[in-house]
């Protein structure tokens, strides 16, 4: 689903512009705090209503400014967002929009940045939600099986703090087990798909690199969940929250046989974390599921120009339309590609670049 066009006005510190874009390929350079970010963060609340720099989107008004707009049409649809002060509207065709996640599934995106090494040195949570990422898109129930879950959980944790009887307990725990074992199973077989993926087709980004991906399910998968539920109830109890349950799903990736920190350099780890995403991406893009919008941030500062072209290369053959930031003109990889469309940013002011 590609962005075609873009509105923005008094965003960050870009005033007001509209952009075309590349059904594909859009490479935007400019110096540091020029704007490259701002426009990769007003694509992100277009694509899925917030903003992936920070949670409250009134920081991303300008300083001169009590609202900001944006508006994007897309490959069959358009969307408007308008921020105030006091309000935080989103239209899609013109019909006001109640959830977000009513159309944040219409143009999946993936933000590829510093972040992304938070999957491989941050908490547990990084790793489940690259997973859910995923399943939420491609599975068509997975966000009500897991709302449910998070509902059941929210539940059953209140109760803990309030010593509550076991009859009510009981309920919650049948619920919680059920949903459990279903959201592990499919994140499951996902990070099955992701071991396959990186150990076969992406031996030429990850060289000598030797990794094994296992998932970790958050409870002793050798019993019964619902019998560990009870048993650890007055654990739970004494804490005050559920100690066990796919919340504590884990996904395992270690190099030779030890933890990544054992073995990798920062350099190594960027490759992979880079590596796991691309993964993905090539799930994500097969014939049988759909496109996907690529957000690159200033990734030369990451990945070197030698790995940067072999991404490119493997990833020509999705479906993906990209959006890739630099500081300075990326010509290694316009040699590569050809057909595409060159942005400048300065001082908040973005101008298209006509191809030599």
């Amino acid at each position: 689903m590609s962005l075609r066009q873009i509105r923005l006005k008094q965003f960050r510190n870009i005033q007001s512009t509209t952009l075309d874009f590349h059904p594909r390929y859009n490479f935007i350079y400019g110096s540091n705090a020029s704007g490259k970010t701002s426009l990769l963060e007003a694509i992100n609340f277009l694509c899925e209503g917030r903003s992936f720099k920070t949670r409250s989107s009134q920081i991303c008004i300008n300083n001169n400014s009590n609202d900001f707009l944006l508006f994007g049409r897309f490959d069959g649809y358009k969307i408007g967002i308008s921020k105030s002060l006091s309000d935080f509207k989103v239209r899609l065709d013109n019909e006001n929009v109640a959830r977000l996640s009513s159309f944040a599934h219409k143009a999946p995106l993936r933000l590829l940045d510093s972040s992304c090494f938070d999957l491989l040195t941050g908490s547990p949570k990084f790793r489940r939600k690259f997973i859910d990422w995923y399943l939420f898109h491609v599975e068509h129930d997975y966000f009500s099986l897991w709302s449910l879950h998070q509902h059941a959980l929210k539940q059953r944790n209140a109760l803990l703090k309030l010593h509550c009887d076991t009859n009510q307990l009981d309920h919650w725990d049948n619920l919680i087990a059920r949903y459990c074992q279903q959201i592990s199973l499919l994140r499951e077989k996902h990070c099955l798909s992701i071991s396959n993926v990186l150990n076969n087709d992406l031996t030429t980004i990850l060289g000598e690199l030797e990794i094994s991906i296992a998932f970790k399910r958050g409870w002793d998968d050798s019993k019964n969940l619902l019998t560990q539920l009870k048993e650890k109830r007055e654990k739970d109890l004494k804490y005050g929250f559920t100690s066990i349950g796919s919340h504590r799903d884990d996904l395992i990736i270690q190099s030779k046989g030890s933890p990544l920190s054992y073995n990798l350099s920062r350099g190594q780890l960027k490759k992979l974390s880079i590596g796991l995403y691309l993964a993905q991406i090539k799930l994500f893009t097969e014939p049988t599921l759909g496109n996907l919008l690529i957000l690159m941030d200033d990734i030369s500062s990451e990945i070197d120009q030698n790995n940067l072209i072999k991404i490119f290369k493997l990833l020509t053959n999705t479906s993906a339309q990209f959006f890739v930031t630099n500081i300075d003109t990326p010509q290694f990889l316009l040699d590569v590609i050809q057909d595409y469309r060159l942005f400048h940013v300065e001082h908040g002011m973005i101008d298209a670049v006509k191809n030599s």
